[in-house]
């Protein structure tokens, strides 16, 4: 599967549209999975993997977002920065079992 770009401006768009964090990283995950139709994946190994730059920038996103809105949720998984050979605002998907 190729590496996937991902803008400021998508992450934005898509925490904006959710209403809770889980919603928000499912979403994001169907953005990085896009290739492969969601609903047949059956098991998604590990996690993927995104520049700590990008991942900086969800994460203060999420959290300014939480402080304007009524879910005070935190996000607290979803991507790897750990060993990542991503380049900025490219996410590289891990593996998944297909149905």
């Amino acid at each position: 599967m190729n590496n996937v770009k991902l803008t400021k401006k998508t992450i934005d768009r898509i925490i904006a549209k959710s209403s809770c964090v889980a919603e928000f990283t499912v979403t994001m995950y169907k953005y990085v999975f896009l290739p492969v139709a969601w609903e047949n994946i059956e098991k998604i190994n590990g996690y993927p993997h995104i520049h700590c730059k990008t991942n900086e920038y969800i994460f203060t996103a999420i959290k300014l977002y939480n402080e304007h809105s009524l879910l005070n949720t935190w996000f607290n998984n979803g991507f790897s920065t750990m060993n990542s050979t991503a380049k900025e605002w490219e996410v590289i998907p891990c593996d998944y079992t297909l149905k």
